[in-house]
């Protein structure tokens, strides 16, 4: 089915597909190894050169610029579940990695991304093309293995002048692809192109680090080793079907087949896990197919896959087109489907959230208030039960519940956009003009609106209206976004 729902795409989507698809073998191609259990390469101190903090302030800086110029993926669900995947996989590193943010781009084509400063990005496309849990966490695990051997820092002490050109590559790279395909694959490759023949043996030893650091710690998260030979595999095989100029750039680095083999090496030498998926992967990548699909082709798609029943994880396909059907104010049929599901079913998250905004389309409001906060206690970790409790608090007319609750968020999230945009809309609402100033920049300053976000501080500063410790806190913001635009702009 799935396979279907791609090859119909036409023609540009096939392009696209193409060039991220190449891209993705050829970072993952520069990896040489011929022992599997040879010892991970000593290339010195991480932390001769950038720091850590250093690193953090140029992600940051990094991401705003993303968020302001790409399509992203905005779905709490899916944001929340790359979130807990990363978790769970980085606790098995030996030393802690810090906080990680993620970011997902709006795009039916597979590519994922580490960068400096805990930085983890994927194309929604990821949830298509891995066929299941173990394999998208095959990508993650190797991703944090950048991030664990802080490959970026170990660049920068080689050619310090190099990295950030890099890092504004990938940025235009990935905005080009939303827009001209060819535009892409010239500027993606030349990107590459020029890394590669800078640095290519370090490249190699990088994606070798990464590749045995992401085997150990996918098998100790409970997934099969065998899920990451097995999407390499499949990246192989589709390779074969686009165009000369990717290959010729591939045979530069004919690694792939050493690579796989080391991959399935250690599998053999390694106990294979099969860690039961809890569904909610399936539930994701459903929603992942229904979003990309065309108006035209939709309904058929939601029809297949209501009608699906004979997969480990039939309910949450069912839990995902009873979703669309209530976004789509079908209510009837998305209480049909509920029925389904709760009669086996009625504990899996995806359920209890449906079930939750079902009541709440239904005026039930007191009910789905008491059943989305047992929710947050259950899944204290989770965002989209925290905005889902903020809306049915407002719909109750409780601004005040839902502005307590939407404060928390953005103090123990102060990087994620969604909290302070919510927030802002409260702000207004219950006229607290200092929060609305603070969540109005702050909002700014994280989609990439840095010049806006700071000049509204530098308006309120010659405001009468604020006492002296809000002009001391709005002057000490303002130095910081001014110092981090100076140090970090792209």
């Amino acid at each position: 089915m799935l396979k279907d729902y791609i090859d119909g795409k036409g023609k540009m989507r096939v392009m696209f597909k193409k060039i991220l698809i190449s891209l993705w073998i050829i970072l993952l191609s520069q990896a040489v190894s011929s022992t599997a259990t040879a010892e991970l390469p000593n290339m010195g101190s991480a932390t001769a050169g950038i720091t850590l903090e250093q690193e953090r302030s140029l992600g940051n800086a990094w991401l705003r610029n993303l968020r302001g110029k790409a399509d992203l993926w905005d779905n709490d669900y899916a944001s929340d579940y790359l979130a807990a995947q990363l978790s769970l996989i980085a606790q098995y590193t030996d030393t802690p990695i810090g906080p990680l943010s993620t970011v997902i781009i709006d795009s039916p084509y597979l590519n994922a991304f580490a960068v400096p400063g805990g930085i983890i990005g994927i194309n929604s496309g990821l949830f298509l093309n891995a066929k299941n849990e173990a394999e998208f966490s095959s990508v993650l695990a190797h991703e944090i293995g950048h991030l664990y051997q802080r490959h970026y820092s170990r660049t920068q002490n080689n050619n310090k002048n190099t990295n950030k050109v890099q890092l504004a590559a990938i940025i235009a790279a990935i905005v080009l692809a939303q827009q001209n395909s060819e535009a892409a694959q010239a500027t993606l490759f030349a990107s590459m192109a020029n890394s590669v023949n800078n640095s290519l043996a370090f490249s190699r030893e990088m994606e070798t680090e990464a590749d045995r650091i992401g085997l150990d710690l996918l098998q100790k998260a409970g997934y099969s080793s065998e899920a990451m030979a097995d999407l390499m595999e499949t990246l192989m095989k589709d390779s074969s079907l686009y165009n000369r100029g990717a290959l010729e750039y591939l045979q530069t680095h004919p690694l792939s087949k050493n690579r796989i083999a080391d991959a399935k090496h250690y599998s053999q030498n390694h106990t294979n896990n099969s860690k039961i998926d809890s569904g909610e992967y399936e539930f994701i990548r459903s929603l992942s197919m229904i979003h990309h699909t065309t108006e035209e082709e939709r309904a058929n798609l939601i029809t297949r896959l209501s009608e699906t029943t004979d997969t480990n994880y039939f309910y949450a396909t069912l839990t995902a087109c009873a979703f669309w059907y209530l976004d789509q104010g079908n209510s009837t049929k998305a209480a049909e489907l509920l029925t389904k599901l709760t009669e086996h079913h009625s504990e899996f998250y995806f359920v209890r959230i449906l079930h939750i905004k079902l009541l709440t389309r239904q005026g039930r409001l007191d009910e789905a208030r008491d059943a989305i906060n047992q929710l947050r206690q259950d899944y204290p970790n989770r965002l989209a039960p925290q905005f889902q409790a903020a809306n049915i608090y407002l719909q109750q007319s409780d601004r005040t519940g839902a502005l307590e609750i939407l404060k928390e968020i953005t103090l123990l999230h102060p990087d994620n956009p969604r909290g302070w945009e919510k927030r802002l809309l409260i702000e207004k609402q219950v006229g607290d003009t200092w929060g609305e100033l603070r969540a109005n920049t702050e909002y700014l300053w994280l989609i990439g609106q840095e010049r806006k976000a700071m000049s509204y501080l530098e308006a309120a500063q010659k405001e009468p209206q604020w006492t002296g410790q809000q002009k001391s806190r709005i002057s000490a913001r303002l130095q910081q976004m001014q110092y981090d635009v100076q140090q970090y702009q792209f």
